[in-house]
């Protein structure tokens, strides 16, 4: 089946949790948020790669439960995509619950053992924990699907998914992608956009709901 589209292409597929190409992650047992929220069991320690809202959450999630946790961001703050004073509040209330937080975190490697994760940090540091949670974001499926995209040119995710009602786009919290005809010159960007801002200003007529 072929779809035209004149302005544009939404691809529903879901998301799955991004992992960062961080050395030795691969070959470890760590959780995602899945693993996380599965849990029967609250582990002694935990040490949270991603300092986002699903990683600031299950770390408190964890922390009030009993759990001895550091969150590692490599941004400058919490919540980096959020206004700075959201990510400052948060860092105050994490302080106070005793939550460690570590921002600008330069992770090099983790390892696994009988001890538990160590996450090696920049300048000989190292944090180490019984559980490792990654939640460095989301990405998506269409590989496995065989769609062939120029990633950062045609193919956008977003966060939250927008109903047009009247003149406004309406957030109601889905994933998915926007496929953009080529010569757009809506967005020309190197990286993937990410954000909740209208990202197709004016009428969306024309673009393709399948």
């Amino acid at each position: 089946t072929e779809w035209l589209a004149a302005r544009g292409l939404v691809v529903a597929t879901g998301t799955r949790p991004a992992i960062p190409p961080i050395a030795g992650l691969a070959e470890v047992p760590y959780w995602t948020n899945r693993q996380a929220v599965e849990a029967t069991a609250v582990p002694a320690s935990l040490t949270v790669i991603g300092g986002g809202a699903v990683g600031c959450e299950l770390a408190q999630v964890f922390s009030r439960f009993g759990a001895r946790v550091t969150v590692l961001e490599v941004a400058e703050r919490l919540l980096p995509p959020e206004e700075p004073e959201a990510g400052d509040l948060l860092a105050r209330i994490f302080e106070r619950e005793g939550i460690k937080v570590v921002t600008r975190a330069g992770i090099t490697a983790v390892a696994h053992g009988d001890a538990g994760f160590r996450v090696e940090l920049a300048e000989d540091a190292a944090v180490l924990s019984e559980r490792l949670l990654v939640a460095t974001g989301r990405t998506t499926g269409l590989a496995e699907l065989g769609v062939e995209v120029e990633v950062g040119r045609l193919l956008w995710m977003v966060e939250n998914f927008f109903e047009y009602t009247g003149k406004r786009w309406h957030e109601i919290a889905f994933y998915y992608e926007v496929l953009l005809p080529p010569g757009c010159p809506l967005y020309e960007a190197t990286e993937p956009f990410t954000g909740t801002e209208d990202f197709y200003p004016g009428s969306p007529e024309g673009l393709e709901l399948i």
